[in-house]
């Protein structure tokens, strides 16, 4: 009789164990890396969707700064949404009414209550196809802005923003992970403090 050359069944369990083991440490790496990854295409499809929304709103309708007639923020708001509107694949529209974002408050990456935006009442709301919703604000229509920052004197070059939730009512509502803020420039749209 010939002896058979094979692995015990103790050695096959260690050996599954082991790799039970590394798996299990390295999943939420390899899981974490790909939900930022998800996250930074899904950012930049929209700043890309609402960039080119604005250059084509700007090249109808002139320089932006010639869109509007008074300095109300909700008539500006809703101005300068109608604007784009156009060039934008949109859901559903909720305007100036609760409930088309998230409700409560945005969290800071460290778990803090930042700001609950869904009560704002001078922001214009609305959902795109792919499920994000955003809030335009127009602060200024001259887009000239001064603020006081930690004693000193500063000019924005900004008219207002738009808030923008890539994951809509589905995610974590974190600034920095799923909820992300773009300046209005005369320039263009680009992401809030650069």
């Amino acid at each position: 009789m010939k002896k058979k050359n094979a692995f015990t069944l103790a050695e096959v369990l260690i050996t599954l164990g082991i790799i039970g083991i590394v798996a299990a440490m390295t999943m939420p790496a390899i899981i974490t890396s790909t939900r930022e990854k998800e996250a930074v295409a899904k950012l930049k499809k929209v700043h890309s969707t609402l960039e080119n929304a604005y250059r084509l709103a700007k090249n109808e309708h002139s320089d932006i700064e010639n869109w509007f007639t008074t300095n109300d923020k909700t008539t500006n708001s809703e101005i300068f949404f109608n604007n784009l509107k156009p060039y934008l694949k949109i859901l559903r529209e909720c305007g100036f009414e609760e409930g088309c974002l998230t409700s409560g408050y945005v969290k800071t990456l460290d778990g803090r209550n930042y700001v609950n935006y869904d009560t704002y009442a001078d922001e214009y709301r609305f959902i795109l196809a792919d499920g994000t919703a955003l809030m335009i604000m127009l602060s200024s229509p001259d887009c000239v802005r001064n603020e006081t920052v930690d004693g000193n004197d500063i000019i924005w070059q900004a008219c207002g923003n738009i808030k923008v939730d890539i994951d809509g009512k589905k995610g974590q509502y974190t600034l920095g992970k799923d909820f992300f803020i773009f300046d209005i420039t005369p320039k263009g749209i680009i992401p809030a403090g650069l």
